[in-house]
């Protein structure tokens, strides 16, 4: 027989469960997600017993449960194909959605003729929604915002009654003719006061398996660093949260399949960066949000205590941008009066593979300057200033 186990033969795999509690089973192909550096690291929950034992020596720990902090970071690569996959098939979605992301699919493209300018940055296109907000995260194809890869825009609000959208940059005064919505899958952070989506885990160490149930977040990071010469990272999610040990059995790993990896991770390069709807140069967008968590006591159940919930959380936006001259863009004008401004970045590898991130209202931080591959670099934190559909994702076909 062979112990030696190899540590670099490892999966992950999520599922969404029905409810707290519920485990599923994540399966072995379709519940896969690519992730580098998985961590699943058990806990001990005990206390001390405080009987005299007639000795110098004190009584033993006892154990009163087991929990467990799981972590992995993704790089960032679309689902490809030809067109959406249907709603909570996407691996990476379901870990989204259990941080309390909405899940939103377009199946098929929709076009229109726009009705005209509202404003600079403001136009209106036809019925598409009456829910205002829904649009928040949409990708938008116009001429006037380029050509290729970037006549694509992403729209950071809609007014449901009037379909007057705005998008992260400006559309200047000669917003007229066709548009296009393409098909996407968007994932919209919303209120959190509704449960998310409660996760089942699988994690493989070369043969054998460790199953958990009910994961929540306590953190998923979106790293963004524009690709070049001197800074050669992918996008990815960095996240780790908490979950319950269900069991340990033996499996033999599986291998991540062809259409994974057949999709590489998109370099952020050749798209847009917009701050303020001013095209600025920088080499890195963060979006971080930090949740805590926690177990309701409850008898009835074997640890003691219910799965995990969501019961707090922060958002926090870091950014490194190059130091620009003042009359380009002012921006510790921005942050003196607190700006609400929106931060839009696109980025792409083809169909199924092309990125949008926005963030619809911020407000900035003061910005410090530094020194970046030889560059004067400005480094700072923004904060979101809405609760509902203060972020979006994107992916469109």
């Amino acid at each position: 027989m062979a112990w030696n186990h190899k540590s670099r033969v490892t999966a992950m795999s999520v599922a969404i469960q029905a409810g707290q509690g519920q485990f599923v089973q994540p399966n072995r192909t379709t519940d896969l997600i690519a992730v580098s550096a998985p961590t699943n690291t058990h806990e001990i929950t005990s206390t001390e017993d405080p009987t005299a034992t007639g000795t110098v020596w004190e009584s033993n720990r006892i154990i009163l449960g087991e929990t467990a902090t799981l972590g992995a970071t993704i790089p960032l690569r679309g689902p490809g194909g030809l067109a959406p996959p249907a709603l909570n098939t996407w691996p990476v979605g379901r870990l989204l959605q259990s941080g309390g992301f909405t899940e939103i699919r377009k199946a098929a493209p929709s076009n229109g003729i726009v009705q005209g300018n509202v404003s600079n940055t403001r136009f209106e296109i036809e019925g598409e929604t009456p829910i205002s907000g829904l649009l928040i995260g949409a990708p938008i194809q116009h001429d006037f915002f380029g050509a290729g890869f970037k006549r694509t825009s992403i729209i950071v609000d809609n007014d449901g009654a009037t379909d007057v959208v705005s998008c992260g940059e400006s559309c200047g005064n000669t917003a007229n003719g066709p548009y296009i919505i393409p098909a996407y899958l968007s994932y919209q952070l919303g209120t959190l006061t509704g449960a998310p989506v409660f996760l089942s885990v699988s994690i493989w160490r070369d043969r054998v398996r460790y199953d958990y149930v009910d994961f929540q977040p306590t953190s998923i990071a979106m790293n963004l660093p524009v690709a070049n010469e001197a800074n050669t990272n992918f996008p990815d999610i960095t996240f780790q949260g908490r979950g319950l040990i269900r069991a340990v059995a033996d499996d033999t790993t599986p291998a991540l399949p062809s259409s994974v990896l057949g999709v590489p991770p998109a370099p952020v390069r050749n798209g847009k960066f917009f701050l303020d709807r001013t095209r600025l140069g920088h080499q890195q967008l963060g979006f971080t949000e930090t949740l805590t968590v926690a177990g309701a006591s409850n008898q009835n159940a074997a640890a003691g205590q219910d799965g995990y919930d969501i019961i707090s959380g922060t958002r926090q936006v870091s950014l490194d941008l190059n130091q620009m001259a003042v009359a380009d863009y002012n921006i510790r004008g921005a942050v003196d009066v607190q700006t609400q401004m929106p931060v839009m970045s696109t980025w792409g590898g083809g169909s199924g593979n092309n990125f949008g991130f926005v963030l619809p209202s911020v407000v900035l931080d003061p910005f410090s300057p530094g020194d970046r591959n030889g560059f004067v670099s400005l480094t700072g934190n923004a904060y979101a200033t809405v609760v509902d559909r203060s972020a979006a994702l994107t992916i469109w076909w």
